[in-house]
């Protein structure tokens, strides 16, 4: 704490401080004593992290947004990382039962991306030990041990089939 105490208007403070975990770190960062700067959105994300229900409750209903096939995607990477982040057990089971999200968006530079590819590294963010989760992605048949570790380690049970792979590919839109 004391370097979040020395740096307090820093961003990355009030992850430090989630990650330290302490009362004393929920009430620097609901005071805007640490990271004042933080918007809404990161501010529930670290209260979530510190155990806030409220907070975390308000981020997984962003997240489910974000993620709602209906909508654009273009945000799924960021909520993913985000999700893993604050790395609760509902934001990893969120991510877990998302490793078999049906939607594509096209990136910025043209080509089509999986959001399940997303999902993934928002795991690999809050398991950055489990080498099984950088696996690179090239058939379908990559995601099974993938989802063996989510169904065996978060619990996950799926109400879905596996969709079938993208590959990122350029778009023809260009």
């Amino acid at each position: 704490m004391r370097v979040v105490e020395a740096h307090p208007a820093e961003l990355s403070s009030a992850w430090i401080a989630a990650k330290v975990g302490t009362e004393r770190a929920r009430q620097l960062i609901e005071s805007g004593e640490v990271a004042p700067r933080l918007d809404g959105v990161e501010r529930d994300l670290v209260l979530g992290k510190l155990g806030v229900e409220e907070a975390e409750a308000r981020s997984l209903a962003r997240y489910r947004e974000a993620m709602d096939p209906k909508g654009d995607l273009l945000n799924t990477r960021e909520w993913t990382r985000r999700m893993g982040h604050m790395g609760t057990a509902k934001a990893l089971l969120y991510l877990a039962q998302d490793l078999r999200h049906p939607g594509t968006y096209v990136r910025g530079h043209g080509s089509k991306r999986m959001v399940r590819a997303d999902v993934l590294r928002g795991l690999v963010l809050a398991f950055p030990r489990e080498t099984l989760l950088q696996t690179e992605l090239t058939s379908n048949a990559s995601f099974e041990p993938i989802e063996a570790w989510a169904e065996k380690r978060l619990d996950v049970r799926w109400t879905t089939e596996r969709p079938p792979y993208v590959y990122e590919a350029p778009s023809s839109r260009f």
